[in-house]
This record gives structure tokens, sequence and C-alpha cells, in this order.
């Protein structure tokens, strides 16, 4: 009983278990960020093609005084 009771009491190398159970969340929550920073850049880049490409649609139109009255 002794022997159980000194283990439970000991406290030295608490802060190398500690450091080894924290190490676990920390790297994942490092990859969820860096995974969701591109995820962002990509969707970024899309929304950027999108908008260049509805320009380039609008704006020819848009010089064309007639172009409206073509399909009339």
């Amino acid at each position: 009983m002794r022997v159980f009771n000194r283990y439970l009491s000991d406290n030295s190398g608490q802060f190398a278990i500690m450091t080894a159970i924290m190490a676990v969340p920390l790297i994942i929550c490092v990859g969820v960020a860096i995974d969701t920073t591109i995820m962002h850049k990509k969707s970024q880049g899309l929304q950027n093609a999108l908008d260049t490409a509805a320009l380039a649609a609008v704006i020819p139109a848009s010089l064309d005084k007639n172009a409206l009255f073509k399909n009339l």
C-alpha cells in the first residue's frame, strides 16, 4: 500500500506526459488551420476567375451601343 501511495504522490515526469497529451490536439488544430487556409485560397481563386469571366462577357456588349438592339 505504501508503494501505491508513493506512486500516486510522485509528480516527476508529469510535464512530459502533459506535453505529449496536449501535442496531439495542437497538431490537429494546426492541420485544420492549414487545410482551411488552402481551401479559402482555392475558393478565392475560383471566385476571381468567375468574376473575370463575367466581366469579360459583359464589357464588350456594353462598349458596343448597338449590341442591345441587334436582336430586336
